[in-house]
């Protein structure tokens, strides 16, 4: 069997296989970057499975935009959401929320190299910050447990340095100039909520009504296997 079927068909059983795991671990811990990682995982085995059957049974204009829909946009969308959620109480958040802002702007405009660079120079100053300082590397001070702290900062801190000269440098497709208006543009502003909000609030009604459900599956007296029963049903 090919593996362009056999991979994608693994990537769907074990992305809801997480799903299921990390709804488990909501329903007991109740922290909301779990519910909305596991509303990402669903839909990764969603875009995954829909893969599987183009790949297997061949493609459709439907099959082909519900991949294409789910993968690129819900996704990915859902599991930055969660993470940002995750980090928004920590130092480290701020500083990772600003790189996925200037992220997003810059893949809108067709610039996906520059944010990967970005995130990996992030992820690469921040261990290497925190192991500096925490365990006094060099001429650097030995902070232990507040070395951490310094680590992220200065390392979020370069990496937003780093990102608003290259926005200033003209180089990439967003760029920043002294003399550009800094006010709100509120025409786009209402033009995204026009378009966007209708569908966002489709979303979150989806989404309540799912953990409603999800909670009453919970409640009943084999509720792991009724919630696995019914990731599986609901795929299907």
């Amino acid at each position: 069997m090919s593996p362009n079927v056999v991979l994608p068909f693994l990537s769907s059983v074990v992305s809801f296989v997480f799903a299921a795991a990390v709804l488990a671990q909501w329903s007991r811990r109740h922290r909301g970057f779990q519910l909305v990682w596991a509303v990402g995982l669903l839909w990764y085995g969603i875009s995954a499975g829909c893969e599987f059957a183009g790949s297997a049974f061949g493609w459709s204009e439907p099959l082909y935009k519900a991949w294409y829909l789910v993968g690129a946009f819900f996704v990915a969308a859902y599991l930055g959401a969660g993470t940002i959620y995750l980090l928004s109480k920590t130092r480290f958040g701020y500083f990772a929320g600003v790189t996925f802002m200037i992220g997003g702007a810059l893949r809108a405009a067709g610039d996906a190299r520059t944010p990967l660079r970005l995130g990996v120079l992030l992820t690469a100053l921040n261990i290497a910050c925190n192991v500096t300082f925490i365990t006094g590397l060099g001429p650097f001070p030995r902070l232990g447990t507040a070395g951490a702290a310094v680590g992220t900062t200065v390392a979020g801190l370069t990496v937003c340095g780093v990102a608003a000269y290259l926005l200033f440098s003209g180089r990439l497709p967003v760029r920043w100039h002294r003399g550009m208006d800094w006010r709100p543009d509120w025409s786009i502003i209402r033009a995204l909520f026009r378009f966007g909000l209708p569908t966002g609030v489709q979303g979150i009604a989806m989404n309540v009504a799912g953990v409603l459900l999800l909670r009453f599956i919970g409640s009943l007296p084999q509720s792991a296997e009724a919630q696995a029963a019914y990731a599986i049903g609901y795929t299907e």
